[in-house]
């Protein structure tokens, strides 16, 4: 019988379930009674079925779950803010996990772009996973102590040159950073944090220099802007570039200044284990090649491109593969539609094939 069950494995079967159906379960019989408000997962979506209908989260809800939450430390809350929401609300809820010590806190600011943390979330040192979605003031106003932060996702925020190096001096321990869709300074320098070891940046206006020592993983798609400049990189032993994929971008931009971007980019990478490609770059190689411009030489022991494979790619992947001499592995993903065949006049179409060492190919 579940019932029969410890209050440890109830408490994880109800992780999975957000926290609104988990209340449900105190009708069950009563030793379900009180289970759920001793659970130490919390998750707030805005909306949730009741009797077959949607629903749409409110204020009171998450306010009345609260005062009946009797769990003396929360792992994991997931929160997205509902509509209707005054200030003071969104502060106590907030206020309230980090007073239960939680560990991975999600939040959601849809509707509230402009909301101002509080100095208490800035001193949580119980945070080891933190995500903010829809936040433009990350302010703080004091000097962040997030001793144990090691995972931190930033989704559509706006980020300022102060505010970034006071998080990352007050996060010690910080392992993961992930900026999606962000807007803020210029310059991204991660030389502070040393224990950083994976960055991630998708579709971000910003920064145009990116400064990472540390970093060991580093994880580029950027479609809407000009690639950031890799300043500093000398740790990377793995790195994923998916760039140029807008092709009104490739128009805007001439032939020369994406080879010399590219080329750029690519000789920051040289000492990298593990490479992948992903877009029209191997066409934007193909060009430097048929125009005669030098390759770096690389230390790549495994190759993955992922393209449409088209004659606009081969003279760049063969001179990517014949200066790779240690490579040992080549994983091919054929399909990626988006190119730039705009650049390339037919008559630079005839090459010949360039002999390459041997060594294993997969492909889907």
């Amino acid at each position: 019988m579940i019932s029969s069950m410890p209050p440890e494995i109830l408490h994880h079967i109800l992780s999975f379930i957000r926290t609104q159906y988990a209340i449900r379960t105190s009708v069950l019989s009563r030793g379900w009674r009180h289970v759920w408000c001793k659970t130490p997962f919390l998750d707030f979506e805005n909306c949730f079925h009741r009797y077959g209908i949607r629903r749409q989260l409110t204020a009171q809800d998450i306010s009345q779950t609260l005062i009946l939450y009797r769990a003396p430390k929360i792992t994991s809350c997931h929160l997205r803010m509902p509509r209707n929401l005054r200030e003071h609300e969104m502060n106590s809820w907030i206020e309230f996990v980090v007073s239960r010590n939680v560990e991975k806190l999600s939040l959601f600011f849809d509707c509230y772009p402009n909301h101002v943390f509080e100095k208490i979330f800035y001193l949580s040192s119980s945070l080891k996973q933190l995500c903010i979605w829809h936040c433009d003031m990350m302010i703080p106003g004091c000097t962040v102590s997030w001793k144990s932060l090691r995972k931190l996702k930033l989704w559509d925020c706006h980020l300022y040159d102060e505010s970034v190096a006071n998080i990352l001096s007050g996060s010690p321990v910080l392992e993961t950073l992930r900026l999606d869709y962000c807007t803020g300074p210029q310059r991204l320098d991660l030389s502070i944090s040393p224990s950083l070891r994976r960055l991630k940046i998708l579709w971000c206006p910003g920064p145009t220099e990116i400064v990472a020592p540390h970093v060991h993983y580093l994880s580029l798609s950027n479609s809407s802007e000009p690639p950031p400049t890799l300043v500093d990189v000398s740790s990377l032993t793995e790195a994923s570039i998916d760039i140029i994929d807008s092709v009104n971008l490739c128009r805007l931009l001439n032939a020369d200044f994406l080879q010399t971007m590219v080329l750029k980019m690519l000789a920051k990478l040289q000492n990298v284990k593990r490479l992948t490609f992903t877009g029209p770059i191997l066409e934007i190689l193909s060009l430097a090649e048929l125009h005669g411009v030098p390759f770096p030489t690389f230390k790549v022991e495994t190759l993955t491109v992922k393209t449409n494979f088209t004659r606009y790619v081969i003279p760049g992947l063969a001179r990517l593969l014949q200066n790779s001499p240690e490579l040992k592995m080549l994983i091919a993903h054929a399909g990626y539609q988006v190119g730039i065949q705009v650049f390339f006049p037919h008559k630079h179409l005839s090459f010949s094939c360039i002999l390459i060492r041997p060594c294993k190919l997969v492909t889907d």
